[in-house]
């Protein structure tokens, strides 16, 4: 079985969004869109890599939100 990754993505705009860097598990993700929120502001996104579901949002420096 592959090992589950974990897509950290940034939204450009309503149609886009600009890959930034994988992740090997879901705590390590959740905690860096948040370190990513605190320099740059903007949505960001954990992103499961096998479904494609979006799992964690972080607005600037909003709270994560979870969407499992």
């Amino acid at each position: 079985m592959k090992p589950h990754q974990y897509d950290i993505v940034r939204k450009d705009d309503d149609k886009y969004a600009v890959w930034l860097e994988s992740a090997s598990d879901l705590h390590t993700a959740e905690s860096r869109i948040r370190e990513l929120t605190s320099v740059w502001p903007g949505e960001f996104l954990v992103v499961d890599q096998q479904t494609h579901r979006i799992l964690a949002i972080a607005v600037s420096s909003d709270k994560i939100h979870s969407h499992s």
